[in-house]
């Protein structure tokens, strides 16, 4: 059946209250152009809607986006300085730990270097404290100790004595300049050598009898002077000048009330002419340790201390090894 679109249609409107009545006339044609209209306009309203929301949403989930951006920025840029600084106080550490491994290094080789001159002599002008005043004259400075004529008997009696520069093999280690090296553990043997290396005077006073060949005080002849002589005071203290065991505390018509000393790897002190001795055989002693006083026993003309180094029961000159203590301190000081 076919509706007719141009039919009329006639709509009353009366008022609540009295008044006039309102006709208001249209066709089936308007009506159906106002609902298209109507249906338009409320898709387009809901599409726009929507659209605007999910707009909104957008935007607002590209904020958030944006502010997670923003503070991961911040916290990188933040993470970034503190690297750069944690990484400027890293270099400033490396480079004060290769400083000081410079000044260690130059500190070892200058130890090893001291040590060796030691064992190969190079002695140098003495120090006014150490100095000999070569004047066997003097009445009140006491010397004595062993001595060997080597002009007599058997040719062999001086073998063993180097009257020239007391070199001493130690053994010193030098270190490998091609290869790296454990500084500690290369610091730790030379430690270990120092403790067994007799250093520095035994006793306060000054030199008055070298090692080597002298004129005798007793025979007036030629000797050969096994040690040296410290001027002292009677009952002044002896002092041991490195670690070691004592291995003979005994008298001899010689050297009078002796104290020897075993210091390891061959090398052996000898404090003698002692008044009284502070230690016993078998004693382990230390560097700096009192193990006497001095006295004028055995052949001896006055209070003094008769002070041998020997390395492999070899007497050696004292000299080199007495100077070590200046040259050593001058490294650390």
């Amino acid at each position: 059946m076919k509706i007719p679109l141009r039919n009329d249609f006639c709509l009353w409107i009366v008022p609540p209250n009295s008044g006039k009545v309102k006709k208001v006339r249209f066709t089936l044609r308007t009506v159906g152009v106002i609902a298209l209209a109507a249906i338009l306009a409320g898709g387009t309203f809901t599409f726009l809607a929507s659209d605007y929301t999910r707009v909104q949403v957008a935007r607002f989930q590209n904020y958030l986006h944006l502010k997670k951006v923003s503070l991961e920025r911040d916290r990188l840029i933040a993470r970034k300085d503190s690297l750069e600084s944690a990484l400027t106080e890293l270099e400033q550490k490396n480079r004060l730990a290769v400083t000081r491994e410079q000044q260690v290094q130059m500190r070892i080789d200058e130890l090893a270097s001291i040590l060796e001159s030691a064992s190969l002599g190079g002695l140098k002008d003495k120090k006014d404290a150490l100095s000999s005043s070569k004047q066997l004259e003097d009445k009140n400075s006491g010397i004595g100790g062993a001595e060997i004529d080597c002009r007599l008997g058997d040719p062999t009696r001086c073998e063993g004595i180097d009257s020239a520069t007391g070199s001493v093999d130690l053994h010193v280690e030098k270190q490998n300049q091609e290869g790296s090296k454990d500084l500690v553990a290369l610091l730790d043997r030379y430690l270990a050598l120092l403790k067994i290396t007799p250093f520095g005077v035994p006793v306060p006073g000054h030199i008055n009898s070298d090692f080597g060949y002298r004129r005798s005080p007793f025979s007036g002849s030629l000797r050969m002077h096994q040690g040296v002589d410290f001027s002292s005071s009677y009952g002044g203290y002896v002092y041991s000048t490195a670690d070691g065991i004592v291995t003979r505390v005994g008298r001899n018509g010689t050297y009078g009330l002796m104290v020897d000393i075993d210091h390891g790897a061959g090398v052996s002190t000898r404090y003698a002419h002692l008044s009284k001795s502070l230690v016993q055989a078998g004693d382990k002693i230390c560097r700096g340790e009192v193990l006497g006083l001095v006295g004028s026993s055995g052949r001896s003309t006055g209070p003094h201390l008769h002070y041998e180094v020997r390395v492999n029961g070899k007497a050696k000159n004292p000299m080199p090894f007495i100077e070590l203590a200046e040259k050593i301190g001058g490294i650390f000081l």
